[in-house]
């Protein structure tokens, strides 16, 4: 099935540059570019996910001595903000009309905020879908679920010079669940670390962004169907032409 997915993706691509190219080369146009620019971009908004995250059956051991009232509790669908870096190569188009341009980025960092309790978590390289608390004392994470990223994104721009930009694009993942080990600082605050993970699944994400003026709009990234979707609203700059 991924296999399928991503056969599909390439064959698309590779068909929208060879009907572009020819297009362009049947119709010489003298303001014809091919730049590279440089941007960053800023991400805000929810993941949802269908996963669950069992506890391992020790967990208890993980964090001890224990306190009264230890109960886990399950936060899901944070609010997501992310840091992307992205490349542009214009393949085909100029500077006045249209563009299709190759897209790659990729996404630096991600801060999620959940709920019930409150709680801030600073992925690098990765983003969080869901998270079990504890109130050992101190408010600890158990285990999380993340979406780890070890490939670029990409994909094809359709640009209208100072209107809109469509983006298509496609990236490598893994979902991968995280156990915690309590650690207990007497007379300062507790806190957990990461000491062994498990792949939940692995596959490609398809994303598609809708950019009005090419700067500002909203993203909607699914995994594995709909089992995990990313939506939310993205910013980006220049850095570089």
């Amino acid at each position: 099935m991924i296999k399928n997915r991503v056969v599909i993706c390439l064959v698309v691509v590779i068909t929208m540059i060879q009907t572009g190219v020819a297009t362009a080369r049947r119709y010489e146009d003298p303001m014809e570019i091919f730049g590279t620019q440089i941007d960053i971009s800023l991400e805000s908004g929810v993941n949802i996910t269908s996963h669950n995250i069992p506890l391992r059956q020790n967990w208890q051991e993980m964090f001890s001595p224990a306190s009264e009232g230890m109960k886990p509790s399950k936060a899901n669908f944070p609010w997501a903000s992310g840091l992307r870096l992205g490349l542009n190569r214009v393949l085909i188009g100029n500077n006045q009309t249209r563009q299709i341009r190759l897209l790659v980025s990729y996404q630096i960092l991600s801060l999620n905020f959940y709920r019930n309790p409150t709680i801030a978590q600073l992925y690098f390289a990765k983003e969080g879908v869901a998270v079990t608390t504890l109130n050992w004392w101190d408010t600890v994470v158990v285990n999380d679920l993340v979406i780890e990223y070890y490939t670029p994104r990409v994909g094809i721009e359709f640009v209208e010079e100072g209107k809109y930009t469509i983006a298509i694009s496609a990236q490598h993942y893994r979902l991968v669940a995280r156990d915690y080990l309590g650690e207990d600082h007497l007379g300062a605050v507790n806190t957990s670390e990461v000491i062994s993970s498990r792949q939940i699944e692995s596959g490609v994400s398809l994303r598609v962004d809708f950019l009005s003026g090419g700067v500002c709009g909203w993203f909607i990234e699914t995994m594995r169907g709909l089992k995990t979707v990313k939506l939310g609203l993205t910013v980006r700059w220049k850095i570089q032409d």
